[in-house]
């Protein structure tokens, strides 16, 4: 019995480290992210899919925000989490590079009914990218 009561405490006092540790300024500036403005139609958590891509790459999501009133876009998929830079906005229309494997791909994407389209371009080809908006956020 008091080897079950010191797991637990053990366990407890782990889980409270985990929980009581302060957040750090990249999960900080994640957080605001999130917090998009629902009138902006690109802003949010969009489920992707690149059609043709390799499999690391093939299926994420992508996520929109304006963070300080610049606009943030980061690429999650089975590799990790990439950050866009060279963003341009144009009403429903966004363009941008993610540096994947040392090289820039391109995306031009336009936004409609919660729907998000375009292609995506490297030295490897053209590919169709689709994606429906995962989360209405308020």
């Amino acid at each position: 019995m008091k080897k079950i009561v010191f797991v637990f405490v053990a366990f407890l006092s782990g889980f409270t480290a985990i929980v009581a540790s302060p957040i750090i300024n990249s999960e900080a500036t994640e957080c605001a992210a999130l917090n998009v403005n629902i009138e902006d139609s690109l802003e949010g958590a969009w489920l992707l899919n690149v059609k043709g891509a390799s499999k690391s790459y093939a299926e994420g999501q992508l996520i929109i925000a304006k963070v300080k009133g610049e606009y943030v876009v980061k690429l999650n998929a089975e590799v990790g989490s990439l950050y866009a830079e060279n963003i341009v906005v144009n009403n429903d229309e966004i363009s941008f590079q993610i540096v994947i494997n040392k090289e820039k791909v391109s995306f031009s994407l336009s936004v409609a009914n919660h729907r998000i389209s375009g292609t995506s371009n490297s030295s490897s080809g053209s590919y169709k990218v689709e994606g429906v908006k995962e989360v209405l956020l308020q």
